[in-house]
């Protein structure tokens, strides 16, 4: 059962930022502009804001399985738009279509709170929070062989073939769930409550980090060293490497957090997910001349430490909430991170230029500002997670 909430977790986050590596080759193959590609991440991010607790909630009322499977089902359908696309404006219904998939974390998370024994809950959470972080920087890393080798067409198939595994697997394995008696579609006293209205708080300033990081070490790694006093010049491929090793620390990094979380409790991994990711996000702002500072301040930020809070923060709200609240209140959390992660590529996007020179190129000092603001966000987190 943890394996296929799992699959399905990985689906929708696989494709949350797989697109962002390809959208130049996006935008040279539709003629489209800058601005008008832009909407392919931005439809994704409000769709997933807008259905998230929505589809929580109705999960709490139907059946969080069947709920899980439709959301699947949904997502699978944008996908296959997505990869038959030829023209801007399906693609984006595509976008928005795949957002509905956002719904997967909560409705995963109740589900393992209601069938799983209690000692094996915080580290079934771990597992599918790790997702998340992990699922995020595989996109990341495959998308550039995809693009480079077959054609930004090949990631949209990617995002069907893992529901098509998963929606069989929860289907055999996952309870259904019948309908549950009437209730109000929110309660708002969830917000007030001290361990839940913390961990919301860093849910947004982690998703800013995780947007943030997706943007910003492509862009420092492909910058053209003869054309400004940044970069590596880089492929989209070898990108990719840059980004491997937090794909390979994160899902161990959010089993971990589950483990402490059940022994120590949710304020422990939070905070050391935290520090971590500021740790990371320093050597980013003031070692990103040489390549060896840009493998490790990723692989702290992007990998163990995004993953050990993901791991926890998960856990924190769950366990706070009455049981038939779980999706609409991990629903909410969901939400708030990709809000945050909105607000994250918009704006290191924009603060990585200020002093940039004629050629609207970011600068070393531009990097340093941006990744500065992210660690000065995650120390905050860490001043949040004391509050827990």
């Amino acid at each position: 059962m943890l394996a296929s909430l799992t699959l399905a977790a990985l689906a929708y986050a696989v494709m949350q930022m797989m697109v962002v590596p390809a959208l130049p080759a996006i935008q040279r193959d539709l003629g489209a502009s800058p601005d008008a590609v832009a909407w392919l991440v931005t439809a994704y991010l409000l769709s997933t804001a807008v259905s998230t607790p929505l589809l929580g909630r109705l999960g709490d009322r139907l059946g969080k399985g069947r709920v899980l499977v439709l959301a699947l089902v949904v997502f699978m359908a944008g996908s296959l738009l997505g990869a038959l696309s030829g023209s801007l404006g399906p693609l984006v219904v595509a976008r928005v279509l795949q957002g509905c998939g956002g719904a997967v974390f909560p409705l995963a998370y109740g589900l393992a709170r209601d069938v799983l024994p209690p000692e094996r809950v915080a580290v079934a959470i771990g597992t599918i929070s790790g997702s998340f972080g992990i699922g995020g920087s595989a996109g990341l890393v495959l998308s550039g062989p995809l693009v480079d080798h077959v054609s930004w067409h090949a990631l949209f198939w990617v995002g069907i073939a893992m529901p098509l595994v998963a929606i069989p697997a929860l289907v055999a394995w996952v309870p259904l769930g019948g309908p549950r008696p009437p209730a109000r579609l929110f309660d708002l006293r969830l917000l007030t409550l001290p361990a839940v209205w913390p961990a919301n708080a860093i849910g947004v300033l982690a998703g800013f980090g995780m947007y943030a990081t997706g943007y910003l070490v492509p862009q420092l790694v492909q910058a053209d060293p003869a054309r400004g006093d940044v970069g590596f010049g880089a492929s989209v491929t070898a990108t990719s490497l840059y980004l491997l090793p937090a794909l390979l620390a994160g899902l161990g990094a959010g089993m971990l957090g589950g483990r402490l979380t059940r022994r120590f409790g949710p304020r422990l991994p939070l905070t050391l997910g935290a520090a971590t990711m500021v740790a990371g996000y320093a050597l980013l702002a003031f070692a990103h001349g040489v390549p060896g500072p840009v493998y490790l301040g990723t692989l702290l930020a992007h990998g163990i430490g995004l993953n050990l809070l993901l791991a926890a923060m998960a856990n924190a709200v769950v366990a706070a909430v009455p049981a038939e609240r779980t999706g609409e209140a991990a629903g909410v959390n969901t939400t708030l991170r990709t809000v945050g992660g909105a607000l994250g590529g918009q704006v290191v996007a924009a603060v990585a230029l200020v002093g940039a020179g004629a050629g609207g190129l970011p600068t070393s000092g531009g990097f340093t500002l941006a990744f500065g603001l992210c660690g000065l966000l995650l120390a905050l987190a860490v001043v949040l997670a004391r509050r827990l």
